[in-house]
């Protein structure tokens, strides 16, 4: 019986999704994994996967480009003759449900955030929710990332006819995420050093984080900053080049650009931050408190699940740099003793509550449930 696992990049299915794709196999079920082409398709492929290309554009916002979407997964499912779709991001989420609708091929959707089209109220909102309403009449399940989202799609969408329930986001491999001996002198005979890894975008809070940073360093805290992720000029969220340049060349951030070895570069940190403005739940935190590390991050759905203030991190108020830049003094005035102690508490709640085993079970329940052998 063939399983599908639809997102909007192959990058997306490599390094979230496989562990998922694992159990299918190994439960006898063929995997098929539909994205738009990548350097990950190849990947994929080298490990015998079945890869198809979708034609996307996934920062499209012209309803023509949209309806072509629905289309080309229509024909896609149908030629593939698929028994179940799995689905992830907001595109597929929707237009996925409406072409498996239409060929009553059961799906299950995964919310791994609201957003960035829920933060504004204009007309693209408007849309979306337009959008959200009519396609989640159809999925078999759908899978939320933290309760504020499973809440707020309840109440927006009515969703109560569509089974709905909870998984701790794509979860994080707590064997190969783990706490490292360090070889380098600790704090204070060195700096202190904070570790932020997302793309560059404005909703991940780069801005505040490089402008806290330049606070910091106006007070002469011995401090590195590095910042690690994908700058994509051409998206629409993305921070501006004058800003990203500047903040480079005057020496607030050591930019890192996309880091393949994230559990090495998170090994250097003493601390693991993410001002974001919303998520789902945060996989950078995830690998953070996985690897034994305190987190500071905004007191916003997605973050605050992972992060408990004063326990195994500070939270501070998002799009506010000098919130976050206290929180980060606060973490600087700790003790080496009370930063360990943070550290282990992070690692004590990723264990207990986001390891991938728990997302991995949830799913295979319910493809067991919709597709029992």
């Amino acid at each position: 019986m063939r399983v599908a696992l639809v997102s909007n990049s192959y990058w997306n299915l490599y390094n979230f999704r496989q562990p998922i794709a694992r159990a299918l196999r190994h439960a006898g079920y063929e995997v098929i994994f539909i994205a738009p082409k990548d350097a990950y398709m190849a990947r994929l492929r080298a490990k015998g996967y079945a890869c198809h290309a979708l034609d996307m554009k996934q920062t499209s916002r012209n309803p023509l480009q949209d309806l072509y979407l629905w289309y080309r997964l229509l024909k896609t499912y149908r030629r593939l003759h698929l028994r179940l779709v799995l689905q992830y991001t907001i595109k597929l989420n929707i237009y996925g449900s409406l072409a498996a609708a239409c060929l009553r091929i059961p799906s299950v959707c995964n919310v791994s955030g609201i957003g960035t089209a829920f933060m504004k109220r204009n007309w693209i909102q408007r849309v979306v929710k337009t959008l959200y309403r009519l396609a989640f009449v159809f999925p078999r399940h759908i899978f939320f990332q933290n309760e504020d989202d499973q809440a707020s799609f309840t109440q927006w969408f009515g969703l109560t006819r569509t089974p709905t329930g909870l998984v701790p986001g794509s979860g994080v491999n707590t064997d190969q995420f783990k706490p490292r001996v360090s070889f380098v002198a600790p704090p204070p005979y060195r700096p202190c050093t904070f570790v932020m890894t997302a793309r560059l975008l404005i909703d991940k809070g780069v801005r505040e984080y490089a402008q806290a940073a330049a606070c910091l360093r106006a007070e002469n805290h011995p401090t590195r900053f590095i910042l690690a992720g994908e700058y994509i000029p051409s998206h629409p969220r993305s921070v501006t080049k004058h800003d990203f340049e500047r903040w480079v060349r005057e020496g607030t951030i050591e930019y890192m650009g996309y880091v393949e070895d994230i559990a090495g570069l998170v090994a250097e940190a003493d601390c693991v931050v993410l001002p974001s403005y919303r998520e789902g739940t945060p996989r950078s935190l995830l690998e953070g408190a996985a690897m034994g590390k305190p987190l500071i991050a905004t007191d916003v759905p997605g973050c605050r699940q992972v992060v408990r203030h004063k326990y195994n991190g500070f939270l501070c108020e998002p799009k506010q740099t000098q919130s976050l830049a206290t929180a980060m003094e606060h973490f600087l005035r700790l003790s080496i003793q009370d930063r360990n102690t943070m550290g282990i508490h992070s690692r004590a709640l990723a264990c207990a509550r986001f390891d991938e085993r728990y997302v991995v079970d949830a799913y295979m329940q319910k493809v067991q449930e919709l597709l029992p052998q």
